[in-house]
Order: C-alpha cells, then structure tokens, then sequence
C-alpha cells in the first residue's frame, strides 16, 4: 500500500517537470502576462545566446529548436489564445481534419482549383499572422515581393514558371519572399490594399507598392527590374567627388555609425549592395562609387584602386585619416561578391572601435546577453557633455586602438555613454559608485549582461588618466584591473535592472514628417500611371480654372483705389488719403533702397534654415548680419546699404541671425576653426585651446555687426568683424569673449602676447553705429579671393 503513494508521486512530479518544459512562457523566461514586445525581445535575445552558429555547446541546438517553437506559439494570437485557456494547442488533429476534408472535396470535380500539393506558391505562403507579427516589422529592413494568386486563377497558374524563375534569382540576393491565396486570406488583402485576385507588390518600410506593368505577358526580367527599383535609394548615397569622400568619411562622429563604401563599375549599384545598406542602415552608412566613370579617378587613386572593372568594398572606424581599416576586392570585372561575403564584411565591421551608446537597440548588439560558460564584458566610460571630457573619450580610444584586437578575443568591448542623456540608464548603477571623484581621473563601469533586464556590474575606480603624457601608466593600470576582472580577483556582485536608453539619434518631429511626406510623394509617382497622372492633372486644372482666373479677372477689371497708408507730410502734419495725391510726401532714394532690401533680406532660423544654409546650389553664397532685437532697426540698413550693389546677382542671398536667440549656433560654428583638441606644444595651440574651453562664455553684444558669408554646397565660411583680422591667428579672440576673462586665463609664458591683443582692442573700440565701416573693403577683397576660408565637417543644426 505504500508503494502506491510513492509512483503517484513520482508520476506528479514527471508530469510536472515536462509540463515546464514544454511550456512555452518557462522556456522564454516569461510570465503569462508578457506583452508582444516583451515575448518578441526574449525571443531575440536567445535566439543569439543559444544559435548554433555562434554557441558551441552540445545543448544549443536542442535549446534553439525550443525556443523557436516557444516563440511560434506565442507569436501566433489564435494559438497563443487557445494555449493560455487550454493549456494545449492539439494541432495535429485539427490539421489531419482538414487533409481529410480536402481530399473528401477534391474527389468531386476538383474543389480545391487548380493549386496542387506540390505548387512553387504554397513554399512562401503567407497568412494574415504571420505578415502581422514578423513580415511586416522586417520590411524596414528587408523589402518583401508578394504575389497574390487565387487557387482558382489559370492565369496566376501559367505564370508559375515566371514567378519562380524571378523568385531564384532574387531569394539568393537577401530579398524577401512571399504568396497569398486570395481565397483564404481576405483579411490580408485589406492589409495590402490589394483588391483583386492576382497582382504583384512589394512591401518597403511599411508602404506597399504595385506592379502596373501587364501580368499576362510578365517575363521574369520584369519582375527583377520591379524588385529592384522598389527598394528606397535614400540608404545608399552616390560620391562623384573627393571631396563628398571626405566629407562622407569624416561624419563618424557625429552619426555614430561606420562609413562603408561600396565600388563597382556600373551606373546603378547592384541590388545586394542596396539591399545590405537598407539592412544595416542602423548601424553604418553606405555610399557608391562607380569606378567606370571619369570622376572617380581621384577617388580611386587615394584608395589604391587599379581594376577599373573589378568590385571593390570599403570600410571606414575613427580613424579615417588612416586609410580604411578593412577593404575586399575581386581580382576580375567578372567575379561578384557574393552575399554573404558582403554579409561576413559588413558585420566583422559594424562597429566603430571606441562607439557611443546611443539607444537601447544599439546597446543589445554592442553588449548581448552571455551565460557564464561564454561571458562577455563591457566596458562603458560615462562621460558628460563638457569638453573637458572629450580627452577622457580621446585617451580611452587610443587605448582601444592599442589593445582593442588583443581584448576583443578575450570578450571584451569598450564603449562610452553620456550620463546626462542617459541617466535614468545610469541610476540604479550610481548608487555602488565610487563616491570620492579623484582629479583628472575618471571612473569605468564594467557590466554583464544575465538576461536583457538584468545585468552584473562593478566599478574600476580611477583608472582613466585625461594627461596624454601618462598614456603608458593608463595602459598598465587598465590592463592590470581588466585581468583582475577575469580571474575572478574583483568579483561583480551588484545587481542592478536595465532600463529602456534614450535615442539620441530619433529624429525630430520636422524630420519625421518631412521623410513621411517624401515618402508618400514617391509611392503616389511610383503607383500612378499615365491614365492617373492625366485625370489628376485635368482635376487641378478644373481647380485652377475655377478658383483663380475668376480672382485674375477681378483683379485686372478693378478701378485703381486711393493710397490708404498714412505718412507725414514735409511740415510734420498727417497725410490724409482725401488729400490730393501730389501732397503725398515723396519717398528718399535711401527709403527705396531699404523698402527694395527688406524683401530680399530674411531671418535666418529654423524654418529657413535648409533654404539659406543646407540646400545651397554650388556657387551660391548667402550673406547674414547678426543683430539682436536692440539693434536690429540700427544695423539692417546699413547692412542693406552695403549689400545694394549685389541684389541682381542670382547667386547670392541675404539674410540676418537673431544672435540673442541663436548663440548656442554661432559658437557651434566657432569650434570647428577654434579646435581644443591639438597636441602641438607652441603657445598658438596653447591659445587655441584656452579658446575653445572659453566658448561657452561668449558674450553676444561684442559680435553684433559680424557679418558671416557662408557656402553651403562647399562646407566653407567667411567672417567679417570689425575686431578680426583674418590673417592674424593670435585675434581670434576678438569673435565676443570679453577681455576680463582672457586676462584672467592667460598664462605667465604668454603675457607679451597677450597685452599685444590688448592694446589692440582697445585702441579699436568702435561704436555700434560704426561697426559695419569696414565692410565695404572687406567685401571687395572677399569677392577678389583673398579672404580666408574656414571649412567645416558639416553645419551645425540647433537653430532655434
């Protein structure tokens, strides 16, 4: 009788243990209550803990199959119901009954249509879920080519052939593949727009488009010409010039990101180059060079480029001014990278050496989940916005350079983060900080990851020197407290939850409906066809011809009506409409000057900033007077003066800066010809970095009357002030710092220097009234060429 207990009980408890492991929520680490988001983000992180490929243990692939077929429950809102009721899906049965039926239907005259078990449509079937839960979110990155068919269509049938010609040509490219029965899948119809029971479309970024060519006589060049095409240009940039090179090069910093450069020698970049920039946009740029063409002559001499027919890949870190860190070619015009090549290249690349943490997305591939066996560690520097902390990110970079490949085999990656953006990241962390703050020394938070909500951490207390002459000690003291973290001898005993980061880059709400609205302009011109275009354009000329030639008429057929502006008259009285019109005080020359001037000088802001600055045409320059809401009315016509000769030449525009309100842009722009980061030890780099720390105390009276003449096409700008010679490095501190503070910052070595500047300012003291007397000569010599030119990586965009 007590043996039966016993086998109950072990029979519970065998029941029990498959059951947890069969349950779908216990093999993702999850409660019932997860969200989608939630299931979808460990499914993520375990798929790339436990994928064979990239784990070796001999239980990763048992572990991969059943998260897989945990999360294709899940995913699945019918069966995720019926699970979370039932505690069982019980699929087979409901599939060896619908086999049955069909075959019971087909006995009579062929119900099922003329769809075979062994037809090419059925491989890429898709379902209104499954285009919901996973097509759909991967066409961001990855466009999917979708036919629709209908089982009872002999057309879609004779085109079979067609189709899968097209589908083998471009499944190897990466491209995405997908069929719908328009029989059963009426509700992804509406998703797709698609109201008819044959079509071609492809899904990009969300936005659906349609094949308007004709189905019947579709051959499958068609359909690859189609694909091609629907994939947006945007991800992929074209260089014609050394200079776009360099530009495109040096903009790392700012985006965060690799710059990749693709070659080939045709006009149009191959369809797996564009598909591999669509799919790693977020992590890296893309531009291409086609090295048939004239122009890339420069280009491909600086890159040590031969073959002029041969396909050739580039890759560019931090240090763009050392070459590229990696590069492949092909031997022949022939040969092709293949896609996984390209895969393999982009990916043993995807990373600048020293990178940002940025948001949370770039924080997962940067810093993944490990377990124990495979641990890996990162390495974040946290660092504020100062530029004091721009050495500490300069020290901690080298030290990458010198010891990044040697760490990297080891499992570590090093990173930065800014604490001030990020510090709702930062916070559970900062309470095991160290609290005393040694000079020049900064502190390291060393993390791993458990899970993608948890992670273990410890501080490496002062171990990043900013003094460059120190760099061999910051070598030893990091490596030294790097190995103590590895054996074990400083162990990561604090806990700590991470949170969602900021997106630093998100774009702002202009940008995002600026692209939407690009967007929906190239889908409207991509579907419209001629018949389209035609009805639209007779619907606006209807509107036109409705609207506006009524108004035109009305206008041309108007008696004149009397003068309604008041002015004074020559004695001082009120001009009264009712007097007679030769009383009307006669208007200066100056006054005609000014009135034609207003409307060609306007405020340089946010809302113009891209017309003015951005999107200038080569050979275009735009003039801009800073003023303040004080002296606006003092120093526009004086500047309008000035400018009055040149109002007829096309190429230049005029406009003036609220200085009080965009201060923050000008000393953005002063950085970029006042660099603080120089390692040169005479007394010139010396004052170029007192200047750059002073920039924040700029003053904006002293820069009214500034005039900036700026080329937006060239990345270049001229300067204008009555205190600054351009051929004198040592005055440029007259750009608005106040002299008190420079008295103050100077050192001893340079003090002759220094009352030199002095004595210059104030023997140069100017009234506001006479701040533009200099212009006139300073415009002659800028329209000769001899003014100097300050170039720029690109242009500061925090106009307000």
């Amino acid at each position: 009788m007590r043996v039966r207990p016993l086998i109950f009980g072990l029979c519970l408890v065998v029941l029990i243990a498959a059951s947890s492991v069969d349950n779908p929520y216990t093999v993702l680490g999850l409660s019932r209550s997860a969200s989608t988001r939630e299931i979808k983000r460990a499914y993520k992180s375990l798929a790339r803990e436990w994928h064979p490929d990239k784990n070796s243990s001999p239980e990763a692939k048992e572990k991969f199959i059943a998260v897989s077929n945990a999360y294709e429950l899940l995913s699945d809102p019918v069966r995720k119901e019926r699970y979370d009721r039932f505690g069982t899906v019980d699929e087979d049965k409901r599939r060896h009954n619908y086999h049955h039926y069909q075959e019971f239907f087909q006995g009579f005259g062929g119900f099922g249509g003329f769809e075979s078990e062994n037809s090419y449509f059925r491989k890429d079937r898709l379902t209104y879920t499954t285009y919901m839960n996973s097509v759909f979110e991967k066409t961001y990155t990855q466009p999917f080519i979708i036919l629709v068919y209908s089982s009872f269509s002999p057309l879609a049938f004779r085109q079979e052939n067609v189709w899968k010609a097209a589908v083998e040509d471009l499944r190897p490219l990466g491209y995405g593949i997908g069929t719908v029965n328009a029989v059963y899948e009426g509700n992804l119809l509406d998703a797709l727009r698609c109201h008819t029971n044959f079509a071609l479309l492809v899904v990009v970024e969300g936005r659906v488009l349609h094949y308007r060519g004709n189905l019947m006589n579709m051959k499958p060049q068609h359909i690859r010409l189609f694909a091609r095409d629907a994939i947006p240009k945007t991800f992929l940039s074209t260089l014609t010039s050394n200079d776009g090179l360099i530009r495109f090069v040096d903009q790392w910093k700012s985006t965060n990101k690799v710059s990749v450069l693709m070659m080939g020698p045709n006009v149009q970049p191959r369809v797996r180059y564009l598909l591999a920039a669509m799919k790693y946009s977020h992590f890296a740029r893309f531009a291409y060079v086609q090295s048939s063409d004239a122009s890339s002559m420069e280009m491909k001499q600086a890159l040590g480029v031969k073959c002029t027919h041969c396909d050739n890949l580039f890759v560019f870190n931090d240090y763009p001014e050392a070459g590229p860190v990696d590069r492949i070619s092909k031997a022949s015009g022939t040969d092709l990278f293949s896609v996984e090549e390209v895969k393999n290249f982009i990916e043993k690349n995807l990373f600048l050496s020293f990178p940002r943490v940025s948001s949370t997305p770039y924080f997962d591939h940067l810093c993944p989940t490990s377990g124990r066996s495979a641990k890996k560690l990162c390495v974040i520097l946290p660092v504020g916005g100062s530029s004091e902390d721009q050495f500490y990110i300069s020290a901690m970079r080298k030290y990458v350079k010198k010891e990044g490949s040697r760490l990297a085999d080891e499992r570590i990656r090093f990173m930065y983060l800014d604490k001030e953006l990020q510090d709702k990241f930062l916070e559970p962390v900062m309470k095991n900080a160290p609290q005393q703050q040694k000079a020049d020394h900064k502190d390291l938070l060393v993390i791993w990851r458990v899970d993608h909500t948890v992670m273990k951490f410890v501080w490496l207390e002062a171990v990043v020197n900013s003094d460059e002459n120190k760099f061999y000690t910051v070598v030893q003291e990091l490596n030294k407290a790097i190995e103590n973290v590895l054996q074990g001898n400083i162990m990561m005993n604090h806990h700590a939850s991470i949170y969602k980061l900021t997106d630093e880059y998100a774009p702002s709400f202009f940008t995002r409906m600026s692209h939407r609205a690009v967007r929906i302009m190239e889908t409207i011109l991509f579907n419209m066809h001629k018949t389209e275009v035609l009805t639209a354009l007779s619907i606006i000329g209807t509107m036109i011809a409705i609207f506006v030639f009524p108004y035109l008429g009305h206008l041309l057929t108007r008696p004149p009506s009397k003068p309604r502006k008041s002015n004074a008259g020559a004695d001082g009285s009120e001009w009264h409409p009712e007097d007679p019109v030769n009383e009307k005080p006669q208007q200066t020359k100056n006054d005609l000057k000014l009135k034609a001037m207003n409307k060609l000088i306007r405020e340089l802001r946010a809302e113009t900033y891209y017309g003015l600055v951005r999107l200038l045409k080569p050979g275009c320059r735009t003039f801009v007077v800073l003023v303040d809401s004080e002296t606006k009315d003092i120093l526009l016509p004086a500047f309008a003066n000035h400018m009055w000769a040149l109002r007829n030449n096309k190429t230049f525009s005029f406009a003036y800066l609220m200085v009080d309100k965009n201060l923050p842009w000008f000393r953005k722009l002063l950085e970029n010809i006042l660099p603080a980061d120089s390692t040169d030890a005479n007394a010139e780099s010396d004052l170029s970095q007192q200047m750059y720390k002073r920039l924040q105390n700029i003053n904006p009276k002293q820069t009214l009357g500034t005039v900036l003449v700026i080329c937006g096409w060239k990345l270049y700008f001229c300067i204008y002030h009555p205190m600054h010679n351009a051929s004198a490095r040592q005055t440029a501190t007259n750009y608005g710092f106040d002299d008190e503070e420079f008295d103050s910052d100077a050192s001893s070595d340079d003090s002759s220097d220094v009352e030199n500047v002095k004595k210059a300012i104030k023997a140069r003291k100017l009234q506001l009234r006479d701040v533009l007397n200099g212009f006139p000569n300073w415009l002659e010599r800028l329209l000769e060429g001899q003014i100097r030119r300050y170039h720029l990586p690109e242009w500061p965009d925090n106009l307000k």
